[in-house]
């Protein structure tokens, strides 16, 4: 472990300035949260860069990490497993850390996937591929529904079927028709109306979009977030999906549901749907399955994935590796011993009501919103225009990275700042990082309103 100095968190010339700049010569990354920064270690909440000072981590390692940094009984489960079988390939022989890990996620997984099975993958980037795959497969149908704005991962069917343009960019696999639906964003209506006065206009749009635009069935699924967090932490009205999963069984259209992030815990349910009462014929699960170690999982019904089980040799041999197993069976024992959903569920509404209560104070919050501990604040110049504050947005990350607590900005203009910390987050490590972040936003606010009247 990296000796802490305290939270001074200097700007001098560091190692970490040596190690940036050597990162940008040599490795391909895309933009990172934090450019300036160098991980050498962390544990929990916290992380701490090559020149020792330690940082409140609310991003829970990209959302992947909720159990904390560096875990010890995931570290140990990991070293334990190590000892005994790194790896056999996934087409080669089966293991007991796979065995083990196929029932947990079946017993902890909605009634309707109680018996079903499980396909392993490397991430849940892989895993969206499969669920695509499978749906198509059982279906025979060449369509698929996805949301705006949404994002599925990186791989290249992942990326075709993703809402974020930005993910498309150069990228036309053949073969592959999907047909993008607006997400239920009620603070910025993509139809203009206002939630509660709208009797759910949306689930009619895309009942008529679907009617006009495409031959039924042509359809083989839809693929939806529960919550979607790249769009800026988008909660959809209560009973938006319930209405939409009416449609879909009345159309005989497929539900896969990506909980990569919404899963275990994070939303305050061990599934971010459960919040909804609704139930999925395939969940996605990645990133938090094994704290983030590579393992992603597809969850399916189990006459859907025994029917596609011809094409389940194009897994990928890494898949289902024996230690990621062995990382996830402790991570999710952590979730269930602790009841660390329930605990999320009780910070989540008690750090929502205090940001809603100083957002009454602050014109430059447009709205907080969030289930569990995915809780997103939106940034705007003013509440009348709605006009996203993108610099605000970044004035805010580098003045709490400076004092030493990591957060970022989601969302189309990334102006919606993501509070989604570890679920066994110390109250106190809590309670000062938002005391942290209200101070900063107070204080550029009234920097903001003195610039407006002067």
């Amino acid at each position: 472990m990296v000796e802490l100095r305290g939270d001074t968190h200097a700007s001098k010339a560091s190692e970490n300035s040596d190690l940036v700049k050597r990162d940008k010569d040599s490795v391909v990354s895309g933009p990172r949260r934090w450019p300036d920064l160098f991980f050498a270690a962390g544990k929990g909440a916290k992380l701490i860069d090559v020149d020792g000072n330690s940082y409140t981590d609310l991003t829970a390692g990209g959302a992947a990490c909720n159990v904390g940094h560096n875990n010890d009984s995931v570290v140990k489960a990991i070293c334990d497993q190590a000892q005994s079988l790194i790896h056999i390939g996934y087409q080669s022989a089966g293991h007991r850390p796979e065995l083990e890990l196929a029932d947990t996620l079946r017993n902890i997984a909605p009634q309707n996937l109680s018996k079903g099975k499980i396909a392993f993958t490397n991430s849940g980037s892989e895993a969206v591929d499969v669920a695509l795959r499978v749906s198509r497969l059982c279906t025979r149908r060449h369509v698929f529904l996805a949301y705006e704005c949404s994002h599925h991962g990186v791989t290249m069917a992942a990326s075709w079927v993703s809402g974020d343009t930005g993910l498309r960019v150069g990228i036309a696999p053949r073969g592959l028709d999907v047909i993008f639906l607006p997400y239920p964003y009620c603070y910025r209506c993509p139809l203009g109306l206002r939630y509660e006065d709208c009797g759910l206009a949306c689930v009619e749009y895309v009942r008529r979009a679907l009617a006009r635009n495409v031959l039924v069935d042509d359809v083989s699924c839809l693929l939806f977030e529960p919550v979607q967090q790249a769009a800026g932490i988008v909660v959809p009205p209560k009973e938006y999906f319930g209405e939409i999963a009416k449609h879909c069984r009345e159309m005989g259209i497929m539900m896969i549901a990506d909980e990569v992030v919404t899963a275990l815990g994070r939303t305050g349910r061990m599934f971010g749907m459960d919040n909804f009462g609704i139930s999925a014929n395939m969940i996605i699960l990645g990133k938090p399955l094994a704290s983030g170690m590579p393992l992603g999982a597809v969850i399916g019904e189990r006459e859907l994935m025994d029917q596609a089980a011809r094409s389940m040799r194009a897994l990928e041999s890494g898949a289902a590796n024996p230690v990621c197993c062995a990382a996830s069976l402790e991570s999710i024992g952590l979730i269930r011993r602790g009841n660390l959903e329930k605990r999320a569920a009780a910070m989540g509404e008690e750090v929502l009501g205090r940001l809603r209560d100083f957002a009454e104070d602050v014109g430059e919050i447009g709205e907080v919103r969030g289930l569990g501990l995915m809780i997103g604040v939106e940034l705007v110049k003013n509440q009348q225009s709605k006009q996203p504050a993108s610099e605000l947005a970044k004035q805010v990350i580098r003045e709490a990275t400076k004092r030493g607590v990591l957060i970022d900005a989601l969302g189309h203009s990334r102006n919606v700042l993501r509070i989604s910390p570890p679920l066994n987050i110390p109250a106190e490590d809590m309670t000062r990082s938002i005391d942290t972040i209200e101070e900063i936003l107070a204080s550029l606010s009234a920097r903001h309103q003195s610039s407006l009247s002067s």
